[in-house]
This record gives structure tokens, C-alpha cells and sequence, in this order.
């Protein structure tokens, strides 16, 4: 998260930790407050977790999260399979022209 910062054609870009267009000491408080939070869901946005993709699986129903899965487990294997082939092959040595 980061604060608002206006761009030349004045659309607010991200760049800190809180919002520019709050009075400074009052936005220093909301950066201290969100550095210092105990809540489960601002401790997982700070970690990295993307909530949003968290809430698109759970609007599945439980059959497609389950064929979404196994079409990623498929992937995997295929990957898989693929760089066990390319380490079975034998070596070749480049051909000397002249």
C-alpha cells in the first residue's frame, strides 16, 4: 500500500505507506496504526498474500476448485515429465566443419 501522488495529468499514483492527501500528523498515525496492527487481514496483505485471489477460489463451488487444481497438478507433471526427458537424453557433441 502506498500514499497517493499526483502524476502530470493529475491521476493519483501509489508510492508510500499511507495517504498524501491526509494532514500529515494524522497520516502518520494510520502508517504507525497499519505498521503496528494486529489484524489477521492487515498482517496477510503486509506478508504478501493476495486476498483478492484468495476471495476469487472461494466463489468457486467446490467442483471447479477441484478441476482447477487438478488442471495445475497436470501442468506440473507435464513439466516435470518434460525435464526428465531433456536429462535422459544423451549428450550430443557439436559437429567440426572444415
Amino acid at each position: 500500500m502506498g500514499a497517493l501522488k499526483s502524476v502530470g495529468d493529475s491521476r493519483p499514483t501509489r508510492t508510500g505507506g499511507f495517504d498524501a492527501s491526509l494532514p500529515a500528523a494524522r497520516a502518520r498515525l494510520y502508517a504507525c496504526r497499519m505498521a503496528h496492527s494486529t489484524d489477521p487481514l492487515d498482517i496477510a496483505t503486509r506478508a504478501g498474500i493476495d486476498l483478492g485471489l484468495i476471495d476469487d477460489n472461494l466463489r468457486l463451488s467446490y467442483e471447479e476448485r477441484v478441476l482447477q487444481h487438478q488442471d495445475a497438478l497436470n501442468l506440473a507433471l507435464a513439466i516435470e515429465r518434460a525435464g526428465q526427458r531433456l536429462r535422459e537424453r544423451p549428450a550430443t557433441t557439436p559437429r567440426t566443419t572444415g
